[in-house]
């Protein structure tokens, strides 16, 4: 039985998957709070604090490594600002015997003071071809910061930063003698590894996974944002720049309605729909969502967790028809 493991949630992505002995490890370290918040495999909220008690005493063993790991510049430019600086000494003059004063200049040598004769130098030449690369080489750069910044942004490979974790392959004879309580778990792995494995991007699921697991991991990813954070948030990172680090609102309601919860799906359509109406330069006004976002919050209650559970259990031997 493999053991549990658990993904730190950022503010744009998450960290993981560790063990609970490696989330000990970053704690002593100052690489984890205990205030964290983190998701098991099946998408589960916990706190980092409720799963490991003595939290706050591990980071408090390493407060001054944390603090200076978490500092941003702003902090520490402040901090340089702040501090008291010590006024640096004026020079002291040179200690030195004082030159004894020349002698007078017999009378019969005569010295013809030098004139100086400082020619104006002509001005350097300006050269017409240097004036003419220079703007050429202007208007170029110019008009590929327009291409750059008018191209419409596009599923990129994953960045560097997400390389593959170390995820043991799922064979069919392990799914089958799965125990209930690991079966979410280890099914949202196994997806997670073939989509680092495919390097498409995090919206390239249906191209990647298998049609009976894909909801799965889909629900498993953004439904703790759903529950933690609120639609204008979850909004707005739908229309973040760069590379999506997230499957797409519009692939989750699908997902929703594929586990047969047809509300959730409607409502998620619904704010949807709504932010598409919105001014695209004042945005989507938060008040046009308090009702939707009642309705999702009734909805979902503490998460699809027993909906997913059922479906899993019913399509076990179809979720990965691929298995060896």
């Amino acid at each position: 039985m493999s053991e549990t493991t658990y993904y730190i949630l950022l503010q744009f992505t998450h960290e993981g998957p560790f063990t609970c002995a490696e989330l000990r490890e970053r704690l002593l370290s100052g690489k984890a709070r205990s205030d964290d918040r983190l998701v098991d495999g099946a998408g589960r909220p916990v706190m980092l604090k409720d799963l490991i008690p003595d939290a706050e005493d591990l980071s408090r063993q390493r407060s001054a490594v944390s603090d200076r790991l978490r500092r941003t510049s702003r902090e520490r430019q402040v901090a340089v600002n702040t501090s008291p600086k010590t006024p640096t000494p004026a020079p002291e003059p040179a200690n030195r015997p004082r030159s004894a004063p020349l002698p007078a200049q017999s009378p019969s040598v005569t010295t013809t003071p030098a004139v100086a004769t400082d020619a104006p130098h002509p001005p350097a030449p300006t050269s017409r071809r240097r004036v003419w690369f220079v703007l050429v080489t202007l208007v170029l750069a110019c008009g590929a910061a327009n291409v750059w910044l008018w191209m419409p942004p596009s599923q990129e490979p994953l960045p560097v930063l997400f390389q593959t974790p170390t995820i043991t392959p799922l064979t069919r004879a392990e799914l089958k003698t799965l125990p209930e309580n690991l079966l979410l778990t280890r099914v949202f792995d196994e997806c997670t590894r073939r989509m680092y494995a495919g390097q498409r991007g995090w919206r390239a699921g249906p191209q990647v996974l298998p049609a009976k697991a894909y909801p799965l991991w889909v629900v498993g990813v953004l439904e703790p944002q759903l529950i933690y954070n609120d639609l204008p948030y979850c909004l707005g990172f739908e229309h973040a720049p760069g590379t999506p680090s997230t499957p797409s609102l519009a692939q989750l309601a699908d997902a929703y309605a594929t586990l047969g919860l047809a509300e959730a799906a409607q409502v998620l359509r619904e704010a949807l729909a709504i932010d598409a109406a919105a001014d695209p330069a004042l945005g989507t006004d938060p008040a046009s969502l308090t009702a939707v976002q009642t309705r999702l919050t009734k909805t979902l209650g503490k998460g699809s967790d027993a909906v997913r559970f059922a479906y899993a259990s019913k399509h076990r031997q179809e979720l990965f028809p691929d298995l060896p």
